[in-house]
């Protein structure tokens, strides 16, 4: 879904953000595909960016990680408004707003997203409320629907 997405979104830069535990499947599955061997890279590294190729496969984890030992930059940081669509699978995991997770992700300032999870939410209304403010607005002068 991810790659059909990516394709069919008329955007210049995709990032897919996936667990950790299902970069492997991922890579596997769109090797799979009738794609441009170019199509997709996993990052893992700064030294991973490379703005030619459409779609950038980033861990979660990696995503929120420091580029160098000691700094406070972030991959996400480096991918701030250099971002058309981001599609965030197991987007159940952003429930909490404060989480260092979260908030990298936030931190794409993607112009579009697409949230994909096949667990079901909680009861509470609370609980969905962090993903229908990062795909719909997050109170800014921007898109002033928001959680405050």
């Amino acid at each position: 879904l991810a790659a059909a997405l990516a394709l069919v979104s008329g955007v210049r830069r995709t990032v897919v953000v996936v667990p950790a535990r299902l970069v492997a499947e991922m890579t596997t599955e769109w090797a799979s595909l009738p794609l441009p061997p170019n199509f997709c890279r996993v990052v893992r590294r700064p030294s991973d960016l490379d703005w030619s190729v459409p779609v950038l496969l980033i861990a979660q984890e990696h995503l929120r990680a420091p580029v160098a030992r000691g700094a406070r930059r972030t991959l996400a940081h480096l991918l701030r408004g250099r971002v058309g669509l981001a599609v965030v699978d197991e987007a159940d995991y952003l429930a909490n707003v404060t989480s260092d997770q979260t908030r990298a992700i936030r931190r794409l300032r993607a112009r579009r997203w697409y949230l994909l999870t096949a667990t079901p939410q909680a009861n509470y209304p609370r609980d969905v409320v962090p993903l229908v403010t990062l795909a719909g607005g997050d109170g800014t002068a921007a898109s002033p629907e928001g959680q405050r």
